[in-house]
């Protein structure tokens, strides 16, 4: 499991190693994928973790698998106040930014995913593996 303190990552299962030092986008391209000539290639199921892990952390919650189709208010019971905080994380994290447009269309944990994937691929120069 990825570790996280405020919202930055301390230490990524897959990299085995810890990384407080390392700067937030640094971190994020350690913890997403491997880089290639082309960018970086996303690896969907390590992106699902960390937003599960976002998810736990935000929420005191210990979830160790959160399906795609888990409807994030219906199923998690999500609050407004809720979905909000665990946006925000998901922004900070991956130093990207969802519109109340975009939002509005996310209604399960896989809409989620789909919609941090799309904006990566967009914002940063990601390609999905």
């Amino acid at each position: 499991m990825n570790t996280y303190k405020n919202g930055r990552l301390l230490s990524c299962r897959d990299c085995g190693e810890l990384v407080r030092s390392v700067p937030q986008a640094a971190a994020k391209d350690r913890l997403l994928g491997i880089s290639t000539k082309e960018g970086t290639i996303m690896d969907r199921a390590v992106l699902s973790e960390a937003l599960r892990d976002l998810y736990n952390e935000d929420t005191g919650a210990s979830l160790d698998v959160l399906g795609e189709d888990v409807a994030l208010i219906a199923d998690l019971g999500l609050d407004s106040v809720d979905v909000v905080s665990l946006i925000m994380q998901v922004e900070r994290q991956f130093r990207i930014r969802l519109s109340l447009a975009e939002l509005n269309q996310v209604q399960t944990f896989g809409d989620l995913l789909n919609l941090v994937t799309i904006k990566l691929q967009r914002d940063s120069g990601f390609r999905a593996a």
